[in-house]
């Protein structure tokens, strides 16, 4: 089993950007109509911050659900990352604390694979 690991923020962030995918909906507009920094966003998905709720809630309106929807869908999928994949969910400070039972962090990237593998 492996022990890579990655943030809750992580999930929700690569969650948000699919269903901006799906929608059609250009990175550069998500980002100005949520408000939300694009060097915040690269923290999170880089492990290094994590999401505030009204960040959450102004992705959510841009997105068209809410925010039990996406969190509902983060708490599937991070049970099935741990099931399926053997990828831990960990806080921000884990991961900075250089823990080494915590594991490598998953990339952005590879969790966006992992996540769309299991949501089929």
């Amino acid at each position: 089993m492996s022990s890579d690991t990655t943030t809750y923020s992580m999930i929700l962030c690569t969650l948000m950007s699919q269903r901006g995918k799906e929608q059609e909906i250009q990175q550069q507009d998500f980002f100005q109509k949520s408000g939300i920094a694009t060097g915040t966003w690269s923290r999170i998905m880089r492990g290094q911050a994590h999401f505030q709720i009204e960040d959450i809630r102004a992705a959510c309106r841009v997105l068209g659900c809410s925010i039990g929807e996406l969190t509902s869908e983060a708490d599937k999928m991070q049970v099935q990352l741990a099931e399926k994949e053997g990828v831990k969910v960990v806080s921000k400070d884990d991961l900075k604390s250089g823990n080494s039972s915590a594991g490598a962090m998953v990339a952005g990237a590879a969790l966006a694979f992992l996540l769309l593998r299991l949501a089929e």
